[in-house]
């Protein structure tokens, strides 16, 4: 009996939405990642704006989120990324040396 289905099929790839003011970091980090072969980019934001336009229409598994992106609404872009697409998980970016709690994120 032969079959055409893999005894292992390959994981899907992790989908990833880069969310960052700053070109460079998006290219960066889009690099970095091309080079992963179980993760890949489907979409990028430059603003909280963008981010949120784009979640509708993107199939994303993570968000790599700058903690300044909304600058003091950050964390009402946290909820609502939390609360329109509860099964996408987010990472937090931080390139301040100090912990700052004001950009603290909110635990679910």
């Amino acid at each position: 009996m032969s079959s055409n289905v893999p005894l292992h099929p390959t994981p899907s790839r992790i989908k990833l939405l880069i969310a960052d003011d700053r070109w460079v970091v998006r290219e960066g980090l889009k690099r970095m990642i091309a080079q992963c072969a179980d993760m890949k980019v489907v979409g990028e934001a430059a603003t909280s704006d963008e981010l949120l336009e784009r979640l509708p229409s993107t199939e994303v598994d993570v968000i790599l989120l700058d903690a300044w992106l909304g600058g003091p609404k950050t964390r009402g872009i946290i909820r609502q990324v939390r609360r329109r697409h509860a099964g996408c998980r987010l990472l937090v970016l931080n390139v301040l040396t100090r912990f700052d709690r004001s950009c603290a994120v909110p635990r679910t």
